[in-house]
């Protein structure tokens, strides 16, 4: 396509030029997509102990017997659950709570117990306090002080932003070490020539955020009408067995954002999607979150088959503004997992049917037909 590709370290040595490989080059604009890394948490014993991370697992060319994951977040679980379906027995770590911190309290539950039943043990709660050379592993949970002893360790404690090394504080770009890149809302740095996007920028550090962003830089560097990148609909996914999906707020986000409005919560369980039932792939439900009079979505979560590709009617629904009746009436082929964010829309038309004056006036309809029926009995006997 007529790009020059340029192999090597790119450094800036001002504000308007890049040296790689000897070369300098200077351009209109530059654009920072250096990514980020594995963070490696300050654990006791951990920098004399051979480690894995997300970078160098796919290298292993013998399966370790005990892995210990560091880490209960999308990358942990996603690659701990590989693990074990390979034979390893795995045992995930988890600071937090709960597995997935950043999803819905009772879609993360039930990861976590469909994990379990898998064999992996998961403890939240806990921190690893200390690694020893011989595979011994010490780790604190609830205030309990317990040792455990594994054949490798695999470290998926977040990530960090690629922003050493690569002369920003020469070309005047202002960053943290732990957060990233500063940009505004057209995805500038601090130096107007210079754009960042992806896992360096630290936002979200997802891929398909990532391209989001590449279009946003593309459109503002060459074309004169500058556009904002927009993070208010971003949709995710962690790709366990089942899948965990989520777009917009959770329920508890919600009420704190919504304060003095009435929030719902309207959900369904696959086990009562028929084409689920017949996959053998019932595990998991769809939660919708709503606000307002008209019962506006705002958030959605999925845990189940294909989460990651069903939230993208979500996503949809909040972008055109969507309200749960009007998702409800969409047609839906069957038998389909779609269903699944449809039945969950469905069960506010029901409430409304019973609460609200559709109800009223089907009840009394039922009593009209019955004292019509009990006075016709009446005149036939």
């Amino acid at each position: 396509l007529g790009v020059d590709v340029i192999q090597g370290r790119g450094r800036f040595v001002s504000p308007y030029e890049l040296s790689v490989n000897g070369r300098t080059i200077t351009a209109r604009h530059f654009c920072i997509a250096t990514g980020a890394h594995a963070t490696i948490p300050g654990i006791d014993g951990l920098d004399r102990v051979p480690y894995l991370t997300s970078e160098d697992v796919f290298e292993l060319r013998e399966l370790p017997r005990r892995v210990l994951v560091i880490g209960g977040g999308p990358i942990g679980l996603e690659l701990g659950q590989a693990l074990s379906r390979l034979g390893s027995i795995v045992t995930v770590a988890e600071m937090a709570p709960q597995v997935l911190p950043l999803e819905d309290a009772q879609i993360a539950d039930q990861l976590c117990d469909r994990l379990q039943e898998e064999g992996i043990t998961v403890l939240t709660g806990t921190t690893v306090s200390a690694v020893r050379s011989n595979g011994e592993v010490t780790v604190v949970s609830k205030g309990s002080t317990t040792r455990i002893d594994v054949d490798a360790i695999l470290v998926a404690a977040g990530q960090a932003p690629n922003v050493d090394g690569y002369g920003l504080q020469v070309a005047g770009v202002a960053y943290e070490p732990s957060r990233g890149i500063t940009v505004d809302r057209y995805l500038r740095t601090t130096n107007k020539r210079i754009y960042a996007a992806g896992s360096v920028v630290g936002r979200y550090r997802l891929t398909h955020m990532a391209a989001y962003e590449a279009q946003i830089v593309l459109r503002n560097a060459l074309f004169p009408l500058h556009v904002k990148a927009d993070y208010a609909i971003t949709p995710w996914a962690t790709f366990t067995d089942p899948d965990v999906a989520r777009v917009g707020l959770t329920t508890e986000e919600a009420r704190e954002r919504f304060a003095g409005s009435k929030v719902a919560v309207f959900d369904h369980p696959f086990a009562r999607v028929d084409r689920a039932i017949v996959d053998g792939r019932d595990v998991g439900m769809v939660k919708v979150v709503c606000t307002g009079r008209r019962s506006r979505i705002v958030g959605a979560h999925i845990v189940g088959p294909s989460a990651g590709e069903l939230i993208h009617e979500c996503v949809l629904a909040m972008k055109k503004k969507m309200t749960k009746f009007e998702l409800a009436e969409m047609i839906h082929v069957y038998p389909t997992l779609s269903e699944g964010p449809r039945y969950a829309a469905l069960a506010y038309v029901e409430q409304q049917i019973a609460s609200g004056f559709l109800g009223k006036a089907a009840r009394l309809g039922v009593r009209v037909e019955r004292a019509f029926d009990r006075g016709w009995r009446r005149r036939v006997r």
